[in-house]
Order: structure tokens, then C-alpha cells, then sequence
């Protein structure tokens, strides 16, 4: 219904809505024209059947409200909201993608049909896109108002026309030193809100208590998801990343926070020097 009402009154007054690219537990996503530049953008929508969900609403809302407060490039930008003008339908106009990592690896897949290893991405662009989301969900936990991404995933990690790389998908964010949202029900793949895989194990105990430390579990896995030649589920027995990355990413995704590296930047500089020493091996 609100797909129709769009495309005949145009949203924000001068987008024309294309295809569905993306359609997730608490919005859709239209790829998009500006009618006035001819610019393609792409436009989250609010899902119809959770429009009077209390609890969908105030994550849609802190989602925008994230994106407004970011600036960086390694973070999806968002161009226009209606958060002050619509109560309804909110939506908001932002990057359009090509395809996110998931569908990166898929394509690195087909290039390597037939192949026993499993397929992986050259090691300089592997630490490129790594890089650029350490430095994305940096930006984030070193905002004025904190932000915890909580879901970091390659479906949440997107490739733009230019080739930039960028975190997406704030839906689950939390704000530090903000009245957590949280509710206790049984989503389809565990308690609370979790990618599973990527949720660190805090995020099932209690969701509403998790603090940066559960991005860099998310962080950890994102490592060994772009440098490993093991087929998932991942495990600690068998982790066959190269060498000098093994204690990094076994240090990230430790089971409990306290052990795990306690910022970003200590992530991001651990992983940096290990290449640095041994860039014959990436």
C-alpha cells in the first residue's frame, strides 16, 4: 500500500521508487531515482505489518537518528528523513549499493567453481575492507554519544558504485549513556536481537547490557570470515587463518569481554602491526 501511495505522490515529493533489494525484519529497502538530479539513491521503508509495533518503530526511529549523527566515510550516509514530519511511514533516503560482502563472497565462489579451498578474497583487499570497517566502528564507539553498532555482518557491510566499502543497517544500535529499548522475546535464530554467528555471547545472555566489546566479537569473526580458507561454522580447533592473525582473531572473539581486546583502536593496531611484520604472508 505505501509502495503505491509513493509512487504516485513521489517520497520526499521527487523520488520515483525501482526495485526491492532489501527486505529485513524491520524494514524494506527500494533502490530509487531523484527525479530533480537523476541521482539513484536507495529508501528504507518501515515494513507495513510493523508499523504499530512499539518496539520496531523506536528502532527504526534510532536508526535514522544514528545515521544523522555520523559522518564518516566508512559509514552508509543518509541524505533525507522525514523523523520530524511522519509518524506513519518513516523512511529515510541513503547510499545506494551494489551488493553487500555476502554477495561478494558468492561471486569469489563462482570464480573458484570446482576449487577444494574455500573461495577467499585476495589478502590486500581482504585487509582493505577489514580496515575500513575497524575504522567505521571506531568512528562509532568514539562518537560524543557513544554508538554500538551490535550487528556487524557482511550483509550489513556494503560495496558503493565508487568502491567504497561502508557500514550499514543501524537498526540495532544503542546508544551509550541513552534508556536502552529492549524486549525478551525468542527471535527466529536465538533470545533477543542476534545475527547468529556474529552476536557475541553476551548478546543472547542479556542484550541490553552489551557494550562495545560486543562489536568487537562481531569485529573478530568479520577477520577470520575474510581470511580463512575453513568452511563455517567457524572453529577454534581449526581456524586456518594465516598465521600471525590467529591470536588476534582468537583474542577478539574470546568468550568473555573482559578478555577480549577493550577498544577498537587496540584491535585495529594489533592487526595493523602483525601485517605490518609480515606482509610477505598476507
Amino acid at each position: 500500500e505505501f509502495r503505491r501511495v509513493l509512487f504516485r505522490s513521489r517520497a520526499f515529493g521527487k523520488y520515483e521508487l525501482g526495485d526491492l533489494i532489501g527486505d529485513g525484519g524491520f524494514g524494506v529497502v527500494y533502490s530509487c531515482l531523484d527525479t530533480q538530479t537523476g541521482t539513484e539513491r536507495a529508501i528504507k521503508i518501515i515494513r507495513g505489518d510493523k508499523v504499530h509495533d512499539d518496539e520496531v518503530r523506536q528502532r527504526f526511529f534510532r536508526e535514522m537518528k544514528a545515521l544523522k549523527m555520523v559522518h564518516y566515510d566508512g559509514i552508509i550516509q543518509l541524505y533525507e528523513d522525514n523523523f520530524d514530519s511522519e509518524d506513519t511511514r518513516p523512511a529515510f533516503i541513503m547510499d545506494l549499493a551494489e551488493r553487500n560482502l555476502e554477495n561478494h563472497f558468492r561471486l569469489a565462489s563462482e570464480e573458484m567453481e570446482g576449487s577444494p579451498r574455500r573461495p577467499s578474497l585476495p589478502p590486500a583487499e581482504a585487509a582493505a575492507i577489514f580496515l575500513c570497517i575497524l575504522e567505521a566502528v571506531e568512528a562509532l564507539h568514539n562518537n560524543s554519544l557513544k554508538i554500538i553498532h551490535r550487528d556487524v555482518n557482511p550483509k550489513n557491510i556494503l560495496r558503493l558504485p565508487s568502491g567504497e566499502w561502508v557500514l550499514a543497517d543501524f537498526s540495532l544500535a544503542k546508544f551509550i549513556h541513552s534508556s536502552p529499548v529492549t524486549t525478551g522475546f525468542v527471535s527466529g535464530s536465538g533470545p533477543g536481537f542476534v545475527t547468529e554467528g556474529y552476536s557475541a555471547p553476551e548478546q543472547y545472555r542479556d542484550f541490553s547490557r552489551t557494550d562495545e566489546r560486543a562489536d568487537i566479537y562481531s569485529l573478530g569473526i568479520l577477520l577470520w570470515e575474510l581470511f580463512s580458507e575453513a568452511w563455517p561454522p567457524r572453529r577454534e580447533s581449526a581456524l586456518m587463518l594465516p598465521q600471525l592473525l590467529e591470536p588476534v582473531c582468537q583474542k577478539a572473539t574470546a568468550w568473555e569481554p573482559e578478555t577480549r581486546h577493550q577498544s577498537v583502536a587496540e584491535l585495529r593496531e594489533e592487526f595493523q602491526r602483525r601485517s605490518e611484520e609480515h606482509t610477505s604472508e598476507l
